[in-house]
């Protein structure tokens, strides 16, 4: 039979009310702290909770119901608090792990472009490394890696201001464009013939000069030479043409042995052309070789 008491009731000692069960066998029981600062007095709140509430303070003793949660509690979800004494539920699908210390770890495939905020502003340090001193280029399939060029050729572009094969062009133009690199020989020039193609200019003999003649650079008797002289050796024979390039019939021949500098009179001399003149003699030269000396009149 229930009592209603119309006075204040105090517990001393820190004494507990006990509350038993229907038989009396175990209890529920309240009873203040050990040590208490200062009095306090909890007001009850009017009426039960609306459901998934919890018995809050205002801190000055009196006691409400507050909801903590905005949804329906659901088994291995995590609901974390917004501020404002609620609680927004937060899905987990097992890619992250978390401790009492916070998210340890994030699966691989996770966070993708759309978790990263557009103004993280992530520095390249963050990313993994990649072969140095390499200009970076996009794969076949869009990825970023390194090249075979180094940083050190990229600097050979400073200061380009256009595409360099059109520069290489202009600088090469179509000069040596008919020309055969092959057809060359030791000792050959390179002139400019009709249309701007680049012919070749085979060596000239000894004594001549570059001229014009008739229009077109060649070979010519240098009119400034008055001498010309040749060596006549043991394998050249008993028969020696020298080509002079004088330019003229009238010239004086002497031959003299390079041993002993001793004149040598041969068997003939025919004066075949302008440029050249044919010696004979009876016996070659010795080992040593003659030297013949020309001289125009």
């Amino acid at each position: 039979m229930s009592k209603k008491f119309y006075g204040g009731i105090s517990i001393q000692n820190a004494q507990e009310i006990g509350f038993y069960d229907s038989d009396s066998s175990n209890f529920s029981a309240f009873k203040a702290p050990a040590t208490l600062t200062g009095d306090v007095t909890f007001t009850l709140p009017d009426g039960d909770s609306t459901g998934t509430q919890a018995l809050t303070s205002n801190g000055s003793g009196t006691l409400s119901w507050a909801s903590f949660l905005d949804t329906t509690l659901t088994d291995g979800t995590i609901y974390l608090g917004n501020g404002s004494n609620v609680a927004t539920e937060v899905t987990l699908s097992g890619d992250i792990t978390m401790t009492n210390a916070g998210v340890t770890s994030i699966s691989a495939g996770v966070v993708v472009d759309a978790d990263v905020n557009a103004s993280a502003a992530i520095t390249l340090s963050k990313l993994a490394a990649t072969t140095a001193n390499r200009a970076l280029v996009s794969d076949a399939s869009g990825f970023i890696v390194a090249s075979a060029v180094t940083d050190t050729e990229i600097g050979y572009l400073d200061g380009v201001t256009s595409a360099l094969q059109t520069q290489l062009d202009a600088k090469a133009g179509t000069a040596l464009d008919n020309l055969s690199i092959a057809s060359l020989a030791a000792e050959d020039l390179l002139v400019a013939s009709s249309g701007s193609a680049v012919g070749r200019l085979a060596v000239g003999t000894e004594g001549q000069v570059l001229k014009v003649v008739g229009g077109s650079v060649a070979w010519a008797a240098d009119a400034g030479s008055s001498s010309f002289a040749d060596d006549w050796e043991t394998a050249d024979g008993t028969s020696f043409a020298v080509t002079h390039s004088l330019g003229t019939k009238d010239v004086i021949v002497q031959i003299y042995d390079k041993a002993t500098d001793e004149t040598i009179e041969v068997d003939s001399v025919v004066r075949t052309d302008t440029n050249t003149v044919t010696l004979g003699s009876s016996v070659a030269p010795g080992a040593s070789g003659w030297r013949v000396v020309i001289i125009a009149a």
